[in-house]
């Protein structure tokens, strides 16, 4: 299973609910008539000292500081290259979107035996055995992130399990792909794209500055993905800025679309950033910053749609990966 370096304070949560569910069946020490309010209030008290946290964070935050670099976001150590800019005049318009190119696992690989769930977010295994795990990139002007280890691994063999640990000693040296040009040309086309023209090259650019500066790669925990996604955030924000924000707050607060990017971040905050995971995110947040033509029922039965693929992953991806065979198959 996939596993980062903060997985032990998740068990001790996991644990702590269930002691806390096993105090809430025992009838003690909160008598049962009391049990709603007494969740109900816990939610309220947990959220309400997330927002207050956030919100004093927010207010010592400097202007040029990305949000992302606040320390609630660190856990993961995904935003350590969040941008921090220093002010030069206006933004600098974009010459040419912003596109985020995915390989998914089934697109990139000849794939014979077909698991949808997992063929499609985590891994895919080809008619040779070899695991396919997809790839991700985002190209700009000026900016093609692309991040890749130096040496190619082994997915052939049962100790490729071993790498979807996020630990240190799974630490491998990176490279980085020097256009979508040259890398489709050695390889082949993504599969799949999404373009947005409303983003900040200048945040972009800060954040792939940041970002190369260590070319690491670990397959769970700093991946393609892992600086798709990241550099994603980095140039949407503020790509909805407005003289109105309390009425942006409450529009993005009905819009479906924005619970689904939530939901998927949380998923790949639990896990890991996947080529998947990546794509589904991209789409969610086109559709929030882009796609402002879609009704609020158009935006529902495409989240209602996307809960119902991300429960039916979420168990899919409870599973071990069975690891495949070294022959080739039959």
């Amino acid at each position: 299973a996939l596993r980062y370096s903060a997985w032990k304070s998740v068990v001790a949560f996991g644990i702590t609910e269930f002691i806390l569910a096993g105090l809430i069946i025992s009838d003690w020490p909160i008598p049962r008539d009391k049990n709603i309010p007494f969740c109900v209030s816990l939610s309220l008290l947990f959220s309400g000292w997330v927002l207050l946290r956030m919100s004093l964070m927010l207010k010592n935050l400097e202007p040029e500081v990305a949000i992302l670099a606040l320390p609630m976001f660190g856990q993961r150590e995904w935003y350590d290259n969040a941008p921090v800019l220093i002010a030069s005049g206006p933004e600098e318009k974009p010459t040419a979107p912003l596109t985020v190119r995915v390989w998914t696992p089934v697109g990139s690989a000849d794939v014979s035996a077909r698991r949808p769930l997992l063929d499609r977010y985590i891994a895919a295994v080809d008619k040779n055995g070899v695991i396919s795990t997809g790839h991700a990139a985002l190209e700009a002007p000026g900016v093609y992130i692309s991040h890749y280890p130096a040496l190619e691994i082994d997915r052939s063999s049962g100790d490729f399990m071993a790498m979807f640990r996020a630990t240190k000693e799974n630490d491998l040296v990176g490279r980085f792909q020097p256009s979508y040009a040259e890398e489709s040309a050695g390889w082949c086309e993504a599969d799949a794209n999404v373009a947005f023209h409303n983003y900040s090259l200048r945040r972009l650019r800060a954040f792939w500055a940041g970002y190369r500066q260590d070319n690491t790669y670990n397959l769970t925990n700093r991946n393609c993905s892992v600086a798709v996604a990241s550099a994603l955030d980095a140039a949407l924000e503020g790509a909805m800025a407005t003289n109105y924000p309390w009425a942006r707050l409450v529009h993005l607060m009905c819009n479906p679309d924005l619970w689904v990017a939530v939901m998927l971040r949380q998923r790949a905050e639990t896990m890991t950033w996947t080529p998947g995971y990546a794509l589904d995110y991209a789409r969610a947040l086109h559709r929030i910053v882009e796609r402002q033509d879609l009704t609020w029922a158009q935006r529902l039965k495409g989240a209602l749609h996307m809960f119902k693929r991300t429960l039916a992953r979420k168990d899919a991806a409870r599973d071990n990966l069975t690891p495949p065979s070294t022959e080739p198959a039959s």
